[in-house]
This record gives structure tokens, sequence and C-alpha cells, in this order.
């Protein structure tokens, strides 16, 4: 089943090859326009929680590809 977006609690997106801090404009758009799409079915809702994770390094103390539900509980 297709997810809704009346259904969005938490906008969240996983990037890959990027360097952590990186806010370029056109990722900050991007997760701007998800957080507009889930206000649009809610007209209730006076705010989302929106987050861009990357993969962690090699030498990370939590692979989040290993344990995806319990990162994902995490944040």
């Amino acid at each position: 089943e297709r997810a809704r977006w009346e259904d969005v609690v938490v906008v969240g997106e996983l990037k890959d090859q990027q360097k952590m801090g990186d806010l370029s404009p056109k990722m900050v758009i991007q997760i701007s326009n998800y957080v507009r799409e889930t206000f649009e079915p809610q007209p209730g809702r006076r705010f989302v929680h929106a987050f861009t994770t990357y993969p962690q390094p090699e030498n990370a103390m939590l692979d989040i590809h290993a344990v995806r539900r319990r990162y994902l509980q995490v944040i």
C-alpha cells in the first residue's frame, strides 16, 4: 500500500554520497516541499518535524543498514 500524506507524522530522508553538515539550498527546498505536502491534507496541524540524515562512516558505533527499525525508533 502506498503511503498517504494525511498519515505522515515525521518527514525524514536518508541521503547518500553527501558530507555531514552540507545543507545545500536544493536539499532544504526538497525537504520543505515534503513538509508543505504534509500540511495540505492536515490543515489543523501546526508543525512538522523533519530531518535529513546520511549514512554513518564504516567505523560508526551503529550500523543503520543492519538495524534500520531500531535506527528509526531512535530518531
